[in-house]
């Protein structure tokens, strides 16, 4: 692992150009970071007690890119929809739901999808970002649809209480 290290330069002395000084480096200076020293991760996916609906046992798609559905497993907490690789404990993706400025459903991908878009704030943590996921059935898809539309309506009026004050 390589690492940068802050050493001591030698200046001229604005006031005797005849004299050199030996300016410490600062000690505040953190060393240069590499990529695998940096914190990349979102945490982990939240225990069970921690969360108000989660998609176990159930088949979730995430479209990625044009027409590339990959499994995820998604749990929402009382502040995200947690994304992650089913039987995975890291984070890969999380939506604040105070950001969510709606969700739809996608038409115009085939008859025999089933799918919900969740759009973020243009100026939140992803941006504007569209997340699209496949679910199993109608059933499922209702029941993600409405309580992500609930939760994300509660997120936004207790975030938007906390922040008027």
């Amino acid at each position: 692992m390589e690492k940068t290290v802050s050493m001591a330069a030698s200046v001229k002395d604005p006031l005797s150009p005849s004299r050199s000084i030996t300016v410490p480096p600062s000690p505040t200076a953190a060393p240069a970071e590499t990529a695998q020293d940096m914190d990349m991760s979102l945490g982990k996916v939240p225990p069970k007690a921690d969360r108000l609906k989660d998609s176990e046992g159930q088949n979730i798609l995430k479209l990625c890119g044009e027409s590339d559905w990959q499994p995820r497993f998604l749990c929402i907490t009382s502040e995200f929809l947690v994304i992650a690789h089913p039987g995975k404990d890291e984070i890969s993706d999380k939506i604040p739901l105070h950001e969510v400025s709606g969700s739809d459903r996608l038409v115009g991908h085939g008859d025999d999808v089933i799918a919900i878009i969740i759009s973020t704030m243009e100026n939140g943590y992803n941006g504007g970002r569209q997340y699209i996921f496949q679910m199993e059935t109608e059933e499922i898809f209702n029941d993600w649809d409405s309580f992500i539309e609930l939760q994300a309506a509660i997120c936004y009026k207790l975030h938007h209480k906390k922040i008027s004050y």
